[in-house]
């Protein structure tokens, strides 16, 4: 049980760490921030310094069968084309998982199943894990460097 209460903690600070901090650049088709994802996919930048790999990486968290991966490839500024992340290493991080994503454009408004590319910034969003049969708290996080289109350093 101490392991997969620690599993858990390590996992909700990571993305929480990894998500808030993503940074309000725009997608390399000129749409908008690139910020997008539906209800089992979430795709943003974030500045790594860590793990050997450092400078801002387009971080992708998706399900492969049954496990919740991370994907993550340099981000470019000046790239023409979509990224393709069928080559791209995953990192399972959590096995046999539970995975789900929502989205919200203002304090006020209705959860929404996908966030496509936008100008507008986001205002939250709402990421519902589990492993196995266990669910985990239910985790939002505010988007401020999005919302305002600010860099967080």
């Amino acid at each position: 049980k101490a392991e997969t209460l620690e599993e858990m903690r390590l996992t909700l600070g990571f993305l929480q760490r990894t998500i808030s901090q993503a940074q309000p650049l725009s997608h390399p088709s000129g749409d908008g921030f690139f910020f997008i994802g539906d209800n089992d996919r979430l795709e943003w930048v974030y500045p790594m310094s860590q793990a050997g790999v450092f400078g801002l990486q387009v971080m992708r968290l998706s399900m492969r069968d049954d496990d919740l991966v991370l994907q993550m490839q340099p981000f470019v500024r000046d790239a023409k084309t979509e990224l393709d992340w069928s080559g791209a290493e995953a990192f399972v991080v959590i096995e046999q998982a539970k995975f789900e994503v929502a989205y919200k454009e203002t304090w006020s408004s209705d959860w929404q199943q996908q966030w496509p590319l936008s100008r507008w910034g986001l205002y939250a969003v709402r990421l519902q894990l589990g492993k196995g049969e266990q669910h985990w708290p239910e985790m939002i996080l505010r988007l401020g460097n999005i919302r305002q289109g600010r860099l967080a350093w």
